[in-house]
């Protein structure tokens, strides 16, 4: 039994050989997978948010003094601990944002692609 040389494939020439480049059709391909997973992280990034401005709405209520600190103001330990704890919601808060518009950006672009398959 002899061996037989397999066909390189260039990712560059796609893998059928035709020319086609691979990134044309993973640009071009569509699975409502894909919809699905997307959505789905979209809830997810919705709820967390829901949880941190909770979060931050329950702190900033116990601590009235919070909306009104400035990161340069002098605070005793057990205020600096609270408003580390408020800081981190915030930025944390603010990354669910942009993870969640970043979401919301692709989801679109995947549905005018469905809805457009041609357009892009």
């Amino acid at each position: 039994m002899t061996a037989t040389a397999l066909p390189r494939v260039s990712l560059v020439e796609g893998l059928d050989g035709n020319g086609g480049s691979t990134m044309d059709r993973l640009e071009n391909m569509h699975t409502d997978e894909y919809e699905i997973s997307i959505s789905r992280e979209i809830q997810v990034c919705k709820n967390q948010i829901e949880r941190a401005e909770k979060a931050i709405h329950d702190l900033e209520r116990r601590f009235d003094w919070l909306a009104s600190v400035s990161v340069t103001d002098a605070l005793d330990v057990e205020k600096a601990g609270v408003f580390a704890q408020w800081q981190e919601l915030k930025d944390g808060l603010l990354a669910w944002q942009q993870r969640l518009k970043e979401y919301e950006e692709a989801y679109r672009a995947i549905r005018s692609r469905k809805a457009w398959p041609n357009a892009i």
